[in-house]
């Protein structure tokens, strides 16, 4: 037997950033994943965004979230030898006076000043018109998230902490004293499978509300590179050496991972909207979001077995929450 104190069972942002997290305090981790092309950590934009919404409020823990998370992501940048992580500002342009009066009140409110800044000058104009200004966030930015886990997979197989197998619930036995699946033998189990976790025997009823993501890359051929990701309905962000991710859709149906032409042509008409550079389009993607009813994550411990846990349901916001929540998940299952 393969004796482990945590079995992770997922490896997208939040099954990475747990078992990190775990590893960061001494522990000891087997993750099992089979891996897939499209899964939805893989396919995700990556945007980390502390305010959100038409009435600029602030996401939801902002304070909480936003402390812990460029540091926790330097610390995998420390562990994996690569940058994964880039901070950048958040830019909206004003369309109406009403917008730019609204954000003034706002901004009043010291909580909210912390993370959004007015911007007065014509620093985006190479890009987007912006006759009224606007305005962007601070302690935001993107994640390489297909890079970061696929190089987190690889340190872990360097360890023999990776299992690259699909999960059978019916070779998992429970005891109140230890995990058993196959050869491996636990203290305690943790899922983090995304949408997978609909067959999980061990959380029925889950209130996910899936939803599925297309975006494009598109190559600009200009000698300038956009210092902010902008943000109009749809986010538009420098990948580096001329690439540019567009993004993205959000719909309730056709949940299949399958690009579409309408899927492409929503993003293009939004963009072709504002954006006053030549482009052409070099790919698209699509992927499936595990969101729930209410927008909150799935945390927690099993109610009748205390050795079976939970990390879930972080939907579009997955990146910006994933080590918040690891980190105090890992702190409540190491007691």
């Amino acid at each position: 037997m393969i004796g482990t104190d945590f079995l992770i069972v997922g490896q997208g942002i939040a099954g990475t950033c747990l078992a990190h997290a775990l590893l960061q305090r001494g522990a000891k981790v087997m993750v099992v994943d089979l891996p897939t092309q499209n899964a939805s950590s893989v396919v995700a934009g990556g945007i980390c965004n502390p305010i959100t919404g038409k009435h600029l409020s602030l996401t939801w823990e902002a304070e909480n979230i936003f402390s812990i998370l460029a540091p926790f992501y330097e610390s995998l940048e420390k562990l994996l030898g690569k940058q994964f992580f880039f901070p950048l500002p958040f830019y909206r342009r004003f369309h109406t006076i009403e917008a730019q009066n609204q954000l003034a009140v706002r901004l009043a409110n010291p909580d909210f000043a912390k993370f959004v800044e007015e911007v007065n000058d014509n620093r985006y104009q190479y890009w987007i018109d912006t006759p009224l200004n606007g305005w962007q966030t601070r302690l935001s930015g993107y994640v390489q998230v297909g890079e970061l886990l696929g190089a987190f997979r690889a340190c872990l197989q360097g360890q023999a902490s990776f299992r690259e197998q699909r999960f059978d619930y019916k070779a998992l036995q429970i005891t109140e004293e230890k995990i058993t699946w196959h050869d491996i033998e636990a203290r305690k189990i943790v899922f983090c499978e995304g949408l997978h976790a609909q067959e999980n025997p061990f959380f029925p009823n889950l209130p996910f509300t899936p939803n599925k993501g297309e975006w494009i890359r598109i190559r600009i051929e200009e000698p300038h590179t956009c210092p902010a990701i902008l943000k109009q309905g749809i986010f538009f962000l420098s990948l580096g050496k001329g690439v540019y991710q567009v993004g993205a859709t959000y719909h309730q149906t056709s949940l299949d991972t399958e690009t579409s032409e309408a899927g492409k042509d929503e993003l293009l008409t939004q963009l072709r909207e504002w954006l006053k550079v030549p482009f052409e389009v070099i790919e698209q993607r699509a992927g499936i979001r595990p969101a729930t009813r209410n927008r909150r994550p799935i945390v927690g411990l099993h109610e009748q077995h205390k050795n079976v846990a939970i990390l879930n349901g972080l939907g579009s916001k997955g990146v910006s929450l994933a080590p918040f929540l690891a980190t105090q998940l890992a702190e409540t299952l190491l007691g």
